[in-house]
This record gives structure tokens, sequence and C-alpha cells, in this order.
């Protein structure tokens, strides 16, 4: 079940108290004209003069600013921090729109506050991205400067085994002929 709005109970709680009290003139102080008909009108005429006043001034005073304060909420809700609501009719919504306005402050300043940390930790994000990249080229650099140099030594010393190699080599024939010299020589000296 839906629940009534408060205009619908403000203004019936109005017409309610005017017919009391219109019943109270008529019935028990007996201030009537004698024509129950033409004080029922009138009662009724009063009735709805008050409550088109009545409304009109609720309008004014409550309606229209709360109307006003729910525009602003959508504008804030919508991402306009500077959205505020202005000067009321009455001191209770002047509290309530100037604790609006100050809490839509508050979240314009925590706004701006997170923009600037982003904003920071993205230049922070940039240099240490640098800094990474530089090291990185520095290393690539420093791997292929070493692996020149290792290309080198290798090659250095497969030119020291090959002249080992070849070395050891000759000196296994020098040690062959040598050893055929000798075997040669005592051949000759024993005859």
């Amino acid at each position: 079940m839906k629940k009534p709005s408060i205009n619908f109970l403000l203004i019936f709680t109005f017409i309610a108290l005017l017919v009391i009290n219109e019943i109270f003139h008529i019935f028990i102080l007996g201030m009537s004209s004698g024509n129950i008909v033409f004080d029922i009108i009138k009662m009724l005429i009063g009735i709805i003069v008050m409550t088109v006043i009545f409304y009109i001034v609720l309008e004014k005073s409550v309606i229209n600013q709360i109307k006003k304060l729910i525009k602003s909420m959508r504008s804030l809700e919508k991402g306009d921090f500077s959205s505020r609501t202005h000067k009321a009719t009455t001191k209770e919504m002047n509290k309530v729109f100037q604790s609006f306005n100050e809490m839509a402050e508050t979240l314009n300043d925590y706004r701006k506050e997170l923009e600037e940390s982003r904003e920071i930790l993205e230049v922070k994000v940039r240099a240490r991205t640098r800094e990474l990249q530089n090291m990185t080229n520095n290393l690539e650099k420093e791997v292929e400067n070493r692996t020149k140099e290792m290309k080198k030594r290798v090659e250095e010393l497969e030119k020291f085994q090959k002249l080992t190699v070849g070395r050891e080599l000759r000196m296994k024939e020098i040690k062959t002929e040598n050893q055929k010299l000798k075997a040669r020589l005592k051949k000759y000296s024993k005859k």
C-alpha cells in the first residue's frame, strides 16, 4: 500500500482543523446566522479559501525549496560538483541547504584531491617506466658487450687449441722421427 504524501497529510490535517473550528463556532458557541445551509456554505467557502492559501504557502515555503534541493542533488549525482543550492525562505531549509552545500563542497574537494593524486601517480608511473626502460636498454647493451667479449675469448681459445694441438702433433712427429733417427744411428753405429 502506498503511503500518502506529506502534502496530502498536511492539507488534510489543516482542513480537518478548519472544519472542527467552524463546527465549534456554529454549534457549540451558537454563532450561527440562523440559516444552517448558509452557515455550511460559508464554512465550506472558508475551508476552500484557507486550503488554497495554506497550499500556496506550503508550496512556496517547503515544496519548491525541496524541488530545488532535489534538482541540485541530481546535478551533483551527474558529476556537476559545482552544483549548489541558494538561500531558502525558512531557517530550517537554510540549514538543509547549507548542509547540502557543505557536502557538495567536501565532495568537490575529494574529487580534486583524487584527480591530483591520479595525476601525480601517472607522473610517477611514467618516470618509473622511463627508468626501467633505461635499465633494460643498459642491461641489453651490457649483455651485447659481454657476448662479443665472450665470442672473442672463444675465438682466442679455439686458436690457442689449434696451435697447441698442432704443436702436440708436430712434437709427436718429431719424437717419432727422433726415435727413427736414433734407431738408424744405432744400426749404423753397430755396423
